[in-house]
């Protein structure tokens, strides 16, 4: 049995995403593919536009065999995190071959010179790195003057490209973990990560995750209430960016305004903050002394999430960054919950948010390979957890029940219980 891990984030799932899916199981020739996917908020700090169990059925609509859950703390964290946790994920399953992922340039060994120094952290390169942040650099520009200090052959330039910088993590993760996994990349078509227009060019198009948030986000913007001008624009513009089965679910998810944009957490986040102080605040992920300062100075012009973000930022403080703090802040995630998982080797459990009919062989091999606890049903899951582990669940579990509340006031639904909600199965 040969099989590829995927780590996403499906935000939504476009066209993209569904080219990698396929390229990944055709060039390993693998059998099964498992993809291991960022719950109801993001590594950027934002909230996913879709449910997480809309998205998984996407991914299993797509060729996706078995879709797990990545621990939340590491959804919402830094590209570091992100990738540790996701590989961690993979590598405990004690099944995957190969980790397959996008590149803007398949140069791996290029990138594999940058990730062994950065690893090794050679005293050299460590003095740069510490220079440059002094400087007031942000850290990946002063991580990419301090390579190309340490050695200038390096092809730091591929750092430019965010699915490469992104493939470094990876790189790093899989050291780390000493894991036997292959990383296996596959080259990036279409536009790119961080670009936010839609692209025109062809009958199928290739548009970025932020592009077509954006466009959701200024289309929606502008009407006060669902219509069919709305609706035409929506089908013109989206409807070739992403696949079919997913624009019927996308399509009648905008009608009924059932989906999420960063301005959606604007009243729960300010009354979260509301409520710190600068010692508490302090106890949150990423949050330290000046930050939690620099927050209670301009909380009082405080207007929207967004706004808060860009009062906040600065040189050495990305939009990015302080979204991910302010995520944190909301959903209670605190250092001591990183200090947990790193005591539970990483990973505590792997939950089951989708898999196909006839992927049992597959859960069968993860069953006998695996240390893990498998969770599919949350009603049992404190059976099989530690408390520590549990704690994290709890952690989970709170977090897409806001996300479902943040729902259930735009759509005038009830709230749906993460209990009750079903794994999805095609």
């Amino acid at each position: 049995m040969k099989v590829t891990g995927i780590i996403a984030e499906y935000n939504p799932f476009h066209n993209g995403h569904e080219y990698h899916l396929m390229q990944a199981k055709a060039q390993t020739k693998a059998d099964y593919v498992v993809v291991v996917m960022s719950g109801n908020f993001t590594q950027r700090g934002i909230p996913a536009l879709l449910s997480k169990y809309v998205r998984a059925r996407h991914a299993l609509f797509a060729g996706a065999d078995l879709v797990l859950e990545i621990p939340m703390p590491y959804a919402v964290s830094s590209a570091e995190y992100f990738a540790l946790g996701g590989c961690a994920l993979l590598d405990q399953l004690g099944v995957v071959d190969t980790l397959c992922f996008g590149m803007e340039q398949t140069d791996l060994e290029a990138l594999k010179a940058l990730s062994s120094i950065i690893s090794k952290e050679p005293e050299l390169y460590q003095n740069s790195l510490r220079q440059k942040l002094s400087e007031g650099l942000s850290f990946p520009r002063a991580q990419q003057e301090a390579l190309h200090a340490y050695d200038s052959s390096l092809n730091i330039s591929m750092l430019e490209a965010p699915n490469n910088r992104l493939a470094l993590e990876y790189l790093k993760a899989l050291t780390k973990l000493n894991s036997s996994i292959t990383p296996f990349p596959v080259k990036r078509i279409g536009k790119g990560y961080d670009d936010t227009n839609l692209s025109n060019e062809g009958s199928e198009q290739y548009s970025s995750a932020s592009s077509i948030r954006k466009y959701i986000d200024d289309t929606t913007a502008a009407y006060t209430a669902p219509s069919s001008i709305t609706a035409k624009a929506m089908d013109d513009e989206l409807s070739n960016h992403v696949p079919a089965y997913v624009w019927s679910d996308l399509e009648q998810l905008l009608k009924e305004k059932e989906f999420l944009l960063t301005n959606d957490l604007d009243l729960l986040l300010h009354y979260k903050l509301l409520q710190q102080s600068a010692d508490s605040l302090q106890t949150y992920l990423d949050v330290n002394a000046d930050i939690a300062n620099k927050i209670l100075n301009h909380l009082p012009s405080y207007t929207t999430f967004d706004a808060f973000c860009d009062l906040l930022k600065s040189k050495d403080l990305t939009y990015t960054r302080i979204s991910r703090l302010l995520l944190h802040i909301l959903l209670d995630l605190k250092k001591t919950d990183m200090d947990i998982l790193k005591q539970q080797d990483l990973i505590p459990y792997a939950r089951i948010l989708g898999f196909r009919k006839d992927a049992s062989p597959l859960l069968h091999q993860i069953k006998e390979s695996s240390i893990l606890p498998m969770i599919s049903k949350l009603a049992d899951a404190s059976k099989n957890l530690s408390y520590e582990a549990m704690s994290i669940l709890d952690k989970e579990i709170a977090a897409s029940h806001i996300y479902e509340a943040i729902l259930s006031s735009k759509t005038n639904k009830p709230l749906k219980n993460e209990f009750t909600q079903p794994i999805q199965i095609i």
